[in-house]
């Protein structure tokens, strides 16, 4: 097997662990946010053990180019990218007084700082990789992405059901 397959297959597994302890909490905390990608489903009362493969499955799908060892990021991944980030600083914005009002102000406020890390670390990412493309570093650009929506971004921020 090449080791392509075999480094994407073990990313795509790390997500798992990630997901699991993003949902352990009742309540969100900063160990355990709860990203609205697993949130949702919860709510819909999926089973965790099929929810906690969302961001693996979404990552081998949408990053099926790194089992062929493509060193270039593709465009619609740099899109996909700028479009999360985007839309996470409305999220943050829109959910600020309920994360404040259920959650608290250092809660609320640790969600913001971290999702601003995942974001300016990805854009990092991508200035780098547009100078000096690697295999490397575009699994890593990717991996950082799922395990972002695996783990903290758009944090539920609100009253819990």
């Amino acid at each position: 097997m090449s080791q392509y397959i075999w480094l994407s297959l073990v990313a795509g597994f790390l997500l798992i662990p990630v997901s699991w302890f993003s949902l352990q909490e009742n309540t969100p905390s900063f160990l355990s946010p709860g990203p609205m990608v697993l949130v949702i489903p919860l709510f819909l009362e999926i089973p965790r053990y099929i929810i906690v493969l969302i961001p693996t499955v979404l990552f081998w799908l949408w990053s099926f180019h790194l089992l062929k060892g493509e060193i270039q990021t593709p465009f619609r991944s740099l899109v996909l990218c700028i479009l999360l980030i985007v839309l996470s600083g409305i999220d943050l914005l829109y959910c600020w007084p309920y994360g404040v009002a259920y959650q608290g102000f250092h809660h609320t406020l640790w969600m913001c700082l971290l999702n601003v890390f995942f974001g300016l670390m990805l854009i990092l990412m991508a200035c780098i990789q547009s100078v000096k493309p690697s295999f490397g570093l575009n699994l890593a650009f990717h991996f950082w992405i799922f395990l972002w929506l695996g783990w903290c971004a758009f944090p539920y921020l609100g009253e819990s059901p």
